[in-house]
């Protein structure tokens, strides 16, 4: 499974046909009615409001948010100051809410139990967790081969 996957598989923001967003889009305040706008919204930086609805979501701390999306907690709170985040910071923090709204698809909508496994380390991912894992391109990737092994009941 890829990000931007065909109808029947986790909920994209690539299909340039795809006007049904993810929940995940919806659940970080983003005004974009499509896959396209929630790019021209990611280009120009999005709101910490979108921060902040992601870090409720998951209920992490401060500092773990920061490290989640590839930045100190000092520079996190710069951005609360000035209530933007760039361009890559907010690319990877849409990345990790995709992430997160594929594993509440692969436990049935049980966003507890989704909670629970992202945070937890997993032997599949080098005894890391699936947020941990996914702070950057490569191993996002390689959380979202691993939700479609699970998915498909591949456990290796």
């Amino acid at each position: 499974m890829a990000l931007g996957a065909g109808a029947g598989d986790a909920p994209s923001v690539e299909a340039a046909g795809d006007t049904e967003l993810p929940t995940v889009i919806r659940s970080l305040n983003l005004q974009a009615s499509s896959p396209l706008a929630v790019a021209d919204e990611i280009e120009q930086g999005l709101g910490v409001d979108a921060l902040e609805a992601l870090q409720e979501t998951l209920r992490l701390s401060g500092d773990q948010m920061a490290e989640a999306i590839g930045i100190s907690p000092r520079t996190l709170s710069r951005r609360r100051d000035a209530g933007m985040l760039t361009p890559e910071e907010s690319d990877r923090l849409v990345q990790l809410g995709i992430l997160f709204d594929e594993a509440v698809a692969l436990f049935d909508g049980e966003v507890e139990q989704a909670r629970d496994w992202f945070k937890h380390p997993t032997r599949a991912l080098g005894d890391a967790s699936p947020l941990a894992t996914a702070s950057t391109f490569v191993g996002a990737r390689e959380v979202e081969k691993l939700i479609g092994r699970l998915e498909h009941g591949v456990f290796a």
